[in-house]
């Protein structure tokens, strides 16, 4: 139970760097954001909930640095500045 909590704390964006449109998507509660400016949108009333609200960003081998920073961005504009990062070791 303690776990569920937590994860209610917390958004776990996944970027992902897609080869056909030459874009990265960003993937959050299982839904699939083209502008990571949707996100802020999102995250804001969750942090305004919840002040400790925070959020992992978790990268394929093939995202930018500039799309990870898109993220980062998007988190501080929703008021969130608790931040952690996690690498994926796969192409998709």
């Amino acid at each position: 139970a303690e776990k569920k909590e937590n994860n209610k704390a917390e958004a776990i964006i996944n970027v992902r760097w897609k080869a056909a449109t030459q874009a990265a998507e960003y993937v959050f509660d299982e839904k699939v954001y083209a502008r990571v400016e949707d996100l802020t949108a999102i995250l804001k009333p969750r942090h305004d909930a919840d002040p400790k609200y925070r959020a992992v960003i978790r990268g394929d081998q093939e995202v930018s640095a500039a799309a990870i920073s898109r993220v980062m961005n998007a988190c501080g504009e929703a008021g969130i500045s608790d931040i952690a990062f996690s690498a994926l070791n796969r192409a998709n």
